[in-house]
């Protein structure tokens, strides 16, 4: 930051504070902020408030709807000269890539991709946005269907944030979904374990829940339930004392893990509550994702889909890429005894 502003910077700090325990109350703090920035002219504070209200839409509140909002209003303002040299100018700008990935990432992959190669050149080691760029670039192979790169790419990023605690933890997050898809259990408990402990000495509750889903799952399939039934207990009383909207991971894998003990009825109740989240929040692709979940728990149970194959239809229709579900679909209903 150029000018430093120790006041400024003590109020953004209690604001963020309340990330994951009280979303609204951060953007409400944030908001103060940037109309104070406003009021002073301090253009710095003003690009930094943005940003953050945005990331709060986007990480905290899964509000996609909000957020889309933020970021074009952000990325016209601090498309102007005189924001240019600030650090978050990048960040803003690559604010709208986000809210991409969270309504449609497949189809708005194109997009993705480009504004990956118009920014990452602008960044270096030492700017955060450099580590937020090479991440992205993983999820932009792993929605795009390139398996491979995504795990050249996700290796990378671990080599990468080896003093960067706060990546590091996002790194292990991605090597515990490549250890979870490939079923072993072993290195997905080590590697959810190790993720998990860094989250605790960050104070990043987020990332500690779903960490310590995959260490739960992972520990059920070793044969340790009743470690895994006790840390399932730890992360629904986590949960339940935070605002935050919790995203995939969280309510995929504890679906996973009541599955496996057979408890489909508490699978289908998980992601019934996953559904619930979504209304008005334009989070179209991990609705999609949910609802076809849905069906396929609906039918394992001998129970009507009908009602939740017009609803996956019906989201599937707001999809840039309407076609990206279609053969998993297909496998779901050839399934049908």
């Amino acid at each position: 930051m150029s000018g430093f502003d120790l006041m400024m910077y003590v109020k953004y700090e209690n604001a963020m504070r309340f990330n994951e325990s009280d979303p609204d109350e951060t953007i409400r703090r944030l908001e103060d902020i940037r109309q104070e920035a406003i009021d002073s002219e301090n253009l710095e504070w003003r690009i930094i408030a943005d940003h953050w209200i945005t990331q709060t839409y986007i990480n905290w509140k899964k509000d996609y709807l909000a957020a889309n909002k933020q970021a074009v209003a952000s990325a016209v303002e601090y498309s102007k000269p005189n924001y240019a040299h600030f650090r978050e100018y990048i960040c803003v700008q690559n604010d709208l890539m986000l809210v991409y990935e969270g309504i449609d990432p497949v189809g708005y992959a194109d997009q993705i991709k480009q504004a990956i190669e118009l920014t990452i050149g602008m960044t270096t080691p030492d700017m955060s946005c450099h580590f937020c760029m090479n991440r992205e670039i993983i999820d932009y192979y792993r929605h795009t269907g390139q398996d491979t790169e995504a795990r050249d790419q996700c290796a990378e990023f671990f080599a990468m944030t080896h003093n960067q605690p706060h990546y590091r933890i996002q790194a292990y997050e991605y090597l515990a979904k490549f250890a979870y898809e490939d079923a072993k259990w072993d290195d997905l408990a080590q590697l959810a374990k190790a993720g998990a402990d860094l989250a605790t000495e960050q104070e990043d509750d987020s990332a500690w829940i779903g960490l310590k889903c995959y260490q739960m799952l992972a520990l059920y399939h070793l044969g340790q339930q009743e470690q895994a039934h006790q840390l399932h207990e730890q992360i629904e009383y986590r949960v339940k004392s935070l605002k935050m909207v919790q995203g995939y991971d969280y309510y995929h894998i504890t679906m996973a893990y009541y599955e496996a003990q057979g408890k489909l009825d508490l699978a289908l109740k998980t992601v019934s509550e996953y559904i619930s989240t979504f209304e008005n929040t334009g989070r179209i692709f991990w609705e999609c994702k949910a609802r076809l979940e849905h069906i396929r728990l609906l039918k394992l149970t001998d129970q009507s889909h009908d009602d939740a194959l017009v609803q996956f239809h019906n989201a599937r229709q707001q999809l840039k890429a309407q076609d990206q579900f279609d053969a998993q679909l297909a496998v779901i209903l050839k399934e049908e005894g």
